[in-house]
Order: structure tokens, then sequence, then C-alpha cells
């Protein structure tokens, strides 16, 4: 089964990451090479039934040119309408906080029975890279316009993610 998996992985040009996957890209309109992971969630806790935050990296390059996001996609039943600015928080366990603000605006999406989708992009460097990739994360709080929400589930997991994406296609960063 296993050997299967990684056959079909190989066809359809994936590699598969303790749940998520990397994707690997050429966009022939923008003559950029996107590399990003899928499926990378953190969720508020163990009985959500699919509420939680997508935390996908995202490289595009271009010439000799890259830029790296932190993609992020909120699935909730609460409506919390993410903040422009110091929307993110990744609370370490050394009890150090880092805050992060959206690159451009915020897509929301209300689905039925009042589910919402809300997602956009969080432009990385190189020393904010290294604080997701070598602090141990506690909690991730997604701040919105009147409330916030706090996930915890699968932060070990997506950390993990995050260090084989960027063992793979961030040597230079």
């Amino acid at each position: 089964m296993k050997k299967l998996l990684t056959i079909l992985l190989l066809i359809v040009g994936c590699s598969s990451t303790h749940f998520s996957r990397i994707v690997n890209e050429y966009d022939e309109f923008n003559k950029t090479r996107n590399i990003y992971q899928k499926d990378n969630w953190v969720m508020k806790n163990n009985f959500t039934g699919g509420e939680g935050v997508e935390l996908n990296l995202f490289l595009i390059k271009k010439d000799n040119q890259s830029d790296l996001y932190l993609k992020f996609r909120l699935s909730s039943s609460e409506w919390l309408f993410i903040r422009e600015n110091d929307s993110f928080k990744f609370l370490f366990t050394d009890g150090e906080v880092l805050t992060l603000s959206p690159h451009g605006s915020v897509n929301t999406d209300v689905l039925e029975g009042g589910h919402i989708k809300e997602w956009g992009v969080i432009k990385l460097d190189s020393v904010i890279l290294k604080q997701l990739l070598n602090k141990e994360l506690k909690s991730f709080r997604v701040i919105g316009k009147d409330y916030y929400s706090d996930y915890n589930t699968n932060l070990d997991m997506v950390q993990k993610n995050w260090e084989e994406f960027s063992e793979l296609h961030l040597v230079n960063y």
C-alpha cells in the first residue's frame, strides 16, 4: 500500500508530509515557479469537526528572486472577520509571542449554514521563518474584528511540515 501511494504521488507531482502535501508547479501566465503546501491544519481542539486554520508555506520564484508567504485559510462557524493588522499571534513555549499581519487584504466568504471561510497570505522573511521553525509552538491565535479564537491541536505536526518544506525548498533562506 505504501509503495502504491509513493508511486501515485510521483505521478501526480506532489509529495506527502504528515497529512500535508507539497505542490510544485509552473505558472505560465506569471512566469513563476510556485511551491507550496496544502492541508497543513491547526485545529481548535480534537472535536472541532473541521474547524481550524490551514497554515501553508508558499514560495514564489521568478527569475532569480523569491518571495515566501504563509498562506492561511480559516474555516469556522465563528464569524471572526480577521483584522488587517496584528491579526495572528504565535505563542511559543518560552512565553514569547510573535505577532504577524496579513500581506494585502483578507478574503471572506460566508458558506451554507453560517460557516465562514477567510483566507490570505502573510509575508515572511528569514528571521520570522527561523522563529517559526526553531521555537516550539504552544498555541496560535487568530484575532478578528470583535473576537479572537485560539488553536492548539496539531501545532507540532504543522511545525514538522514547515521544517520538511524548509529543508526541501528553502535552503537559501
